[in-house]
């Protein structure tokens, strides 16, 4: 069901008023529902064709008779409204638009014309689609000097070297389209891809996505983001202002980092005296002094390689009493496990007493930490993403995160803790 057709000489597009024909007095209702019918033709295999209108009021073009051959046939009521609605964003914003434009060897279901000259080819796919011929349509494009926008119902296989939108069905008429992938922002945050920031994927409505990539603010390019538990790599669209941010930071973040030890002032409970316990590590830029989002200590793997980082380099003392962190026993678990313990008597302290419900800090938000940095505390580099791999793969079998408040050691008074 096209959107396009020709009258005679003449080229109608049911999606403007006029029709595209632009001061000549031909209307819509000039050729829907006339006696005799307009002589439409299809401008892709010259069949005849008749003016209709949907149950939703979009205006579009048929065969006649089902024409098997034709390339613009089949095309569904969701193919021809999302054209419709990148043909109206593409004038809105003063590109010049043809729909379901021809060119050498290809066949674009809407051509935008931005204003600095450069084309877009738009695509809408909502059907499966062998990844050969994907790639063989966007050299076609490429060798016309075009960029391709691909907007795909299901992000299937070919969609990553594409890098298509993906724009699911509505489950409601009235609902705005959105992007459901295909859209990366840049999060000033903690993770793995540059200092102080990482490529965050986002959903964002379909109409905002078209304008900024219209006004040349949207950019494909290759990153590296977090999709649920998972880095992958390939092909989204990104802000160019987030670019231009990342390329000017300090490189791609190295994956060791130094880091400052989170501890926890408690009373042992056997014999009462202030210890520290460590709950957690705080990676550092070290070019920049930014702190990143801690590391909770409560999964006995990142414990033990804290540990194995403190060795030479934290010295404990009754100003910074630490406890040695080694394998204790733990009668309510019956076995042994990886745990902190008092610096004075080496008595356990647990993993429910410091992050249990019961815990004074464990319902509160890393984001209330007070941050005292202590040089006596730095370790590393460590190896930031595989302790998070090991929380999050920790996370996903509890099925729950401990949040947790990480308090820096500031001792009020050193010589009375002596």
């Amino acid at each position: 069901m096209p959107l396009t057709a020709r009258l005679g000489d003449k080229l109608l597009d049911a999606t403007i008023d006029d029709l595209g024909l632009v001061g000549q007095g031909i209307v819509w209702s000039d050729v829907y529902r006339q006696r005799p019918p307009a002589v439409l033709a299809c401008r892709a295999c010259d069949g005849p064709m008749s003016a209709k209108m949907s149950k939703l009021g979009m205006r579009f073009f048929a065969h006649r008779r089902r024409s098997e051959y034709c390339s613009a046939a089949g095309e569904t009521a969701i193919h021809l409204e999302l054209k419709a609605l990148i043909a109206a964003r593409g004038r809105a914003q003063g590109c010049m638009v043809e729909v379901e434009a021809p060119g050498d060897g290809w066949r674009a279901d809407v051509l935008t014309t931005r204003r600095d000259g450069q084309p877009i080819a738009w695509e809408v796919q909502r059907s499966p689609m062998a990844p050969d011929d994907v790639a063989e349509r966007l050299a076609r494009h490429r060798v016309s000097g075009m960029i391709t926008v691909w907007l795909a119902k299901k992000d299937w296989q070919w969609c990553t070297g594409a890098g298509a939108l993906i724009v699911p069905d509505k489950r409601i008429a009235d609902e705005p389209w959105v992007v459901e992938h295909g859209v990366c922002g840049w999060r000033p945050v903690e993770d793995l891809v540059g200092y102080g920031a990482e490529w965050l994927p986002r959903q964002c409505g379909l109409t905002v996505t078209i304008d900024l990539i219209l006004r040349d603010e949207l950019t494909l390019e290759l990153t590296r983001a977090r999709d649920e538990w998972r880095m992958t790599e390939k092909l989204r669209w990104v802000p160019r202002r987030a670019l231009e941010a990342w390329a000017a930071s300090c490189g791609p973040m190295p994956p060791a980092l130094p880091a400052s030890l989170q501890l926890l002032e408690e009373s042992c409970y056997r014999c009462g005296r202030p210890t520290a316990a460590v709950v957690g590590i705080q990676p550092l830029n070290p070019v920049t002094g930014q702190n990143y989002e801690p590391i909770s200590a409560q999964h006995e793997g990142v414990l033990a390689r804290i540990c194995d980082e403190m060795i030479g380099r934290i010295k404990p003392s009754p100003a910074l009493p630490i406890g040695v962190i080694k394998e204790r026993y733990s009668k309510a678990l019956g076995r042994k496990y990886m745990s902190n313990g008092c610096y004075w008597c080496d008595a356990l302290l647990g993993n429910k007493f410091l992050y249990g419900l019961g815990a004074r800090h464990s319902n509160l938000s890393c984001e209330d930490k007070i941050v005292g940095r202590d040089p006596r505390l730095i370790i590393g580099p460590v190896r930031v993403d595989r302790l998070r791999k090991m929380c999050r793969q920790a996370r996903s079998i509890d099925g729950s995160a401990t949040r947790q408040r990480f308090v820096s050691w500031v001792p009020e008074n050193s010589d009375d803790a002596t």
